[in-house]
């Protein structure tokens, strides 16, 4: 009966500890506040991008429900599932992804991790913050309702 009541005691302590460290590492480890500033702003016909892989922004679509596309994010088992015919055209290069920033269509861009904008900076283009939380940022080629201009 005591040790019954010792691993008891342990779990509820060991599941404080967890609910701490979930909080701590939310900004890193979640996506929810940037999807939310999605969310507020985005409008049919627009388009959500992830710099990279897909697995570094699934929680994106997970909160918006928007099939995202991927700048060269063809990598590991997407690169495979990529050759067949009925592949959504979401995979974009550095060429595809300029003329959809600088197109008439509004793109928000999910940057992983902070200061890998260079794609950005590069087009010579305006680009908005929308929100940023830990390491990730997400940024529109159009003003934003909240959001500071770059």
């Amino acid at each position: 009966m005591r040790a019954n009541l010792t691993l008891a005691s342990m779990m509820v302590v060991l599941f404080y500890a967890v609910h701490l460290a979930l909080g701590t590492f939310n900004p890193v480890l979640g996506s929810k506040p940037l999807a939310t500033a999605i969310q507020r702003n985005y409008k049919p016909g627009d388009m959500i991008v992830v710099d990279g892989q897909y697995s570094l922004a699934s929680s994106i679509l997970f909160y918006t429900g928007v099939q995202m596309h991927m700048l060269n994010g063809l990598t590991n088992d997407l690169w495979f599932g990529s050759l067949y015919p009925d592949c959504p055209k979401v995979f974009e290069d550095d060429a595809s992804f300029a003329r959809l920033w600088l197109g008439p269509g509004r793109v928000f861009f999910f940057v992983p991790n902070d200061g890998n904008i260079d794609n950005l900076k590069g087009m010579g283009a305006p680009y908005y913050l929308v929100a940023r939380t830990g390491s990730k940022s997400v940024y529109s080629n159009r003003p934003v309702t909240a959001g500071a201009p770059k």
